[in-house]
């Protein structure tokens, strides 16, 4: 594995690629967001929240939501910073956590309607089966569902306006250029894929209208309704940790749990689901990095640690689970552990090899 001398990105990050300095784009993409004239886009969201408001809908806008940091520091800004009457949307997870239940409500009490859907437990349990077996990654099909949700409550609730947090899709060196806040291709982008179609996570006895919450409506219906979307953190500079402290203080409650079984140093990722945290582990087998590599690589990015702080930090934390995770997940789609680490074991990733004593270990670890 080659890693980012400026981050700590490995070269199995997909879409990334290097300088003749071994800077990744990653990193040039978020020294470039120095130079963006954060005023000017922030007078462009304001008219983008006025055109919605002389829509005079019952609503002016929806904000997907979770028991997490960044939908509650969506909700409020929406709210209290651009004026607009504001729709939730949430998808619960099929085992939510008390403390997702606890943030979910108290961000509520703020002062919110909430459009809350929840998919039949017993098809969750199936897909998340079925992509844990067939991708390694049980928490795909709930990605999809997560994003058509928000859509689904303003089609029915004819609001003018969603908004999403930021981009996922993979950047290149012309994204800064090209991007223009628009979500309106949300559905193509890396984490729905297939263009939102959920007929590909047909399993076992499942219809397809056994899978409508995970699949996203069809883009002609969303252009009829003259439905905009955008991602918020175009227009206001995106960052973790500041909406972490915004949320912890305004009731936000975070895990309790030690870092080497969440697999990252910080307490306020991964609030609502436990399955993400399992989920991270198994993409450190398929890939070599976890989600400590991730939350490093934003506090590099942002200043808050030196990249030497978080080679330390991924060295130390990456790709660690606790066993109650595990087991849990074992249980919800009933398994043993010995399937569990059997089905693992065949997407570990040619970057791994055995050690003297027979434990897998990285053959290139970060320094």
């Amino acid at each position: 594995m080659k890693y980012c001398k400026n981050c700590v990105l490995p070269d199995t990050r997909a879409g990334i690629n290097f300088d003749e300095k071994g800077v990744c784009n990653f990193c040039r993409y978020y020294k470039s967001l120095d130079k963006v004239d954060w005023d000017e886009r922030k007078k462009q969201l304001l008219k983008i929240a006025e055109d919605a408001r002389r829509k005079n809908a019952q609503y002016d806008c929806v904000v997907g939501v979770s028991g997490g940091k960044d939908s509650t520091y969506m909700a409020l800004f929406a709210r209290d910073e651009l004026g607009l009457r504001v729709l939730l949307a949430n998808m619960a997870p099929d085992k939510i956590t008390e403390i997702g239940k606890h943030n979910l409500n108290n961000l509520q009490e703020m002062g919110f309607d909430c459009f809350m859907f929840r998919p039949n437990p017993k098809v969750c349990r199936k897909l998340a089966k079925m992509a844990f077996y067939k991708w390694g990654n049980p928490v795909k099909p709930s990605e999809y569902a997560l994003y058509a949700t928000p859509v689904r409550a303003a089609l029915l609730y004819k609001v003018p306006l969603v908004i999403f947090d930021i981009e996922t899709t993979t950047l290149d060196d012309d994204s800064k250029d090209k991007n223009s806040g628009d979500a309106s291709n949300i559905n193509k982008q890396n984490t729905l894929g297939w263009s939102g179609s959920a007929s590909h996570l047909l399993c076992e006895d499942l219809m397809l209208n056994d899978l409508l919450p995970y699949q996203y409506p069809p883009q002609e219906e969303i252009e009829e309704a003259g439905i905009k979307m955008v991602y918020l953190g175009y227009y206001k500079r995106w960052s973790p940790h500041a909406h972490a402290m915004f949320s912890i203080a305004r009731g936000l409650k975070v895990r309790n749990e030690e870092p080497h079984e969440l697999g990252r140093y910080t307490n306020y990722h991964a609030l609502d689901d436990d399955t993400g945290i399992v989920n991270q582990m198994l993409k450190h087998i398929k890939l070599g990095y976890g989600f400590t590599t991730d939350e490093a690589c934003a506090d590099i990015w942002a200043g808050r640690i030196t990249r030497e702080e978080g080679v330390r930090l991924v060295r130390q934390y990456d790709g660690k689970c606790g066993i109650k995770f595990i087991q849990k997940f074992c249980d919800y789609i009933n398994i043993t552990l010995d399937e569990f680490w059997n089905v693992a074991e065949k997407y570990r990733g040619p970057m791994w090899k055995r050690n003297t004593i027979g434990e897998w270990e990285l053959e290139n670890l970060i320094e």
